[in-house]
């Protein structure tokens, strides 16, 4: 397994935006001695085995709402275990509240459209989970519609790698268990498909992903060393894909990674990748890691 590492002295933490909705942008302002985040990507260009990864958090969730209404105690000793509490909608393999899509919203037009503005990643990863779903499709959608204001001639084709390991923590809490990919399918990504003619995005299983959730269990929940194992796997699987594309196609550039996940993903690479720790990440929170292979 390669040995990935967290480079430091490139972003620095940012204190909440301030537009009305809590959230967190942590570790996406460059540091004063880089003007953009374009600077920081023109600077690894010609860096061998460096890469820009971008990792999102998901909008809030039903399940994220129901923590917020019981507090994080009674989560976990009771609700985490239940499909939902009646007062909302369910929250097994939890789909965005209105507050989350809003959030997400945001979350595209601050930071991947404007902090962001004419850079789009080279590859993008996705959890499964219906959340994450949601969220990249409308968090890049809301990125284009900001470009194709100053662009009008603008047309994108975003292909996105669904992969089931950098889901959230695996086990118990019902938010965490997927759903069989075909009913994912008919209800996050095949409304959308071939909706807009300038703008695509075009989900793909990974090879080998399976219609029922081989990973849940009812019993077990993993530990942090657990999912450290899991992400450092899954990071290293695409750190891998994305050295084989650029060898079948020396063209294929491969500086700017997007994966859309979840917290405890996203502070589990940050452990495994030895870099500063984030205590907490708001949903719709982005967190950019320049990652070099030793």
């Amino acid at each position: 397994m390669n040995k990935l590492i967290a480079e430091k002295d490139y972003f620095q933490v940012e204190p909440t935006l301030n537009s009305g909705i809590d959230t967190n942008y942590a570790f996406v302002k460059p540091f004063d001695k880089y003007k953009s985040i374009q600077e920081i990507i023109s600077k690894i260009e010609d860096l061998p085995n460096t890469r820009l990864f971008i990792l999102a958090r998901h909008g809030q969730g039903y399940h994220n709402a129901a923590v917020e209404r019981y507090g994080e105690d009674v989560w976990d000793a009771k609700w985490a275990f239940k499909n939902g509490d009646g007062v909302l909608e369910d929250w097994n393999d939890a789909n965005l509240t209105s507050k989350g899509i809003n959030q997400v919203k945001r979350t595209g037009k601050v930071v991947f459209g404007e902090k962001m503005k004419g850079l789009w990643p080279d590859s993008y990863y996705c959890s499964p989970l219906r959340r994450c779903l949601q969220t990249f499709r409308y968090e890049w959608t809301e990125k284009f519609n900001l470009e194709k204001i100053d662009d009008p001639n603008l047309k994108k084709t975003i292909n996105v790698t669904i992969k089931e390991n950098i889901r959230e923590t695996i086990g118990v809490h019902t938010c965490d268990w997927r759903q069989n990919k075909s009913k994912s399918y008919d209800e996050c990504i095949k409304p959308y498909e071939n909706v807009k003619d300038d703008f695509q995005i075009k989900f793909n299983y990974e090879e080998n992903f399976e219609e029922e959730d081989p990973l849940y269990s009812q019993d077990y929940r993993e530990t942090d060393h657990d999912i450290d194992v899991r992400i450092e796997r899954a990071l290293n699987e695409i750190w891998e894909l994305e050295d084989k594309k650029k060898s079948a196609n020396p063209e294929y550039r491969d500086k700017v990674i997007s994966l859309t996940c979840h917290e405890g993903v996203i502070k589990s690479a940050l452990r495994v990748l030895k870099h500063d720790p984030i205590p907490r990440l708001e949903t719709s929170g982005v967190v950019m890691v320049i990652i070099t292979k030793l």
